[in-house]
């Protein structure tokens, strides 16, 4: 893959070109006088052979912004934290394709909501519109209509008979 280009799809960009590869990460080189490397992770690339390329979705500046590459040296942790991929190299990592270690806890959003103490947004916006709300007012028996309000006070037509 060495002297590849890697192109960005997203910005429709060159990035630079693949001067290498350290285990999950291809070691990408752009500038013209000062030349920098960075790594980029095989699990954002597609490697395309036949027109000698890598293609990622990730916009440049991420590429740009990630941790610098100096003398093939990877600090795989700050890579893996850059990107977003597993928390640290020195633990063990998750399994992807939504597969739990042992280890690790299964949760998403409302999981952290919870242990923070914090009130959902749902009984938040509840609370408000029940304090808003005079009291005695039942609410749920008026709805705006088409043609006036609609109340359950107002006899139909039907019934006057």
């Amino acid at each position: 893959m060495e002297g590849f280009e890697v192109i960005s799809v997203n910005d429709d960009k060159c990035i630079g070109h693949v001067v290498g590869r350290v285990g999950d990460n291809l070691i990408v080189e752009h500038g013209t006088l000062r030349k920098t490397r960075n790594a980029l992770p095989l699990a954002f690339a597609e490697v395309d052979e036949g027109q000698r390329r890598v293609v990622t979705t990730l916009a440049h500046e991420l590429v740009y912004d990630s941790p610098k590459v100096t003398d093939d040296e990877l600090d795989l942790n700050a890579i893996a934290t850059h990107y977003g991929l597993a928390a640290a190299y020195d633990e063990a990592p998750s399994q992807g394709y939504g597969d739990l270690d042992a280890d690790e806890l299964a949760g998403g959003a409302q999981d952290d909501l919870n242990r923070s103490n914090v009130e959902a947004p749902e009984a938040q916006r509840a609370q408000m519109r029940k304090a808003m709300r005079p009291e005695g007012d039942r609410g749920a028996d008026e709805s705006p209509a088409l043609l006036g309000d609609r109340f359950s006070e107002v006899p139909r037509a039907s019934d006057e008979g």
